[in-house]
């Protein structure tokens, strides 16, 4: 299984939970669209978009953020234990209440907090390997509130910047 699993996948990835709460922070959708690659040496890189619309005790948000991650992984018993070691984090667009914020720093005050309950560095994320054939992988991970982040995997050659994508 951790053959089929070493190379580039173009990644859909969502949370299948209408809401799930976080504290004071209502994450309403939460969707990722990313390149995943995964080496044989048990190294991962992963760049992509996600697009999150939250509702806290006073506002609807909107975000787009670019994401590019760097992680360590290795699969045992059809498990995939990955652990971040690096995220980086740039906020492609942020609107609330249906106006857009385009000053950076209220970008970072209204949206930071989520980003970092999302992507915590050095957490061990654990997700079992559902499919990892030459073409596809399936991954399912259980969040802390019992939602579940579905992970659909095909293989690809492009890098994210050679994809259309529209989240």
């Amino acid at each position: 299984m951790n053959k089929n699993i070493i190379g580039r996948w173009m990644v859909d990835a969502s949370i299948n939970k209408k809401e799930v709460s976080d504290g004071d922070t209502t994450f309403i959708f939460i969707r990722g669209v990313s390149v995943d690659e995964y080496f044989a040496d048990g190294s991962f890189n992963s760049e992509g978009k996600l697009r999150m619309v939250i509702k806290n005790d006073f506002n609807y948000i909107d975000a787009l953020v670019n994401i590019f991650e760097a992680s360590e992984w290795k699969i045992i018993d059809n498990t995939c234990f990955s652990k971040r070691l690096t995220i980086k984090t740039n906020i492609e667009s942020l609107f609330v209440d249906e106006e857009k914020v385009d000053d950076n720093d209220a970008k970072d005050e209204i949206i930071g907090n989520p980003l970092k309950d999302i992507f915590k560095i050095g957490e061990t994320k654990k997700s079992e390997v559902v499919e990892a054939s030459d073409s596809r992988l399936i991954l399912v991970e259980e969040l802390s509130d019992g939602s579940e982040l579905v992970v659909h995997g095909v293989k690809t050659k492009k890098q994210f910047a050679g994809l259309k994508i529209d989240i």
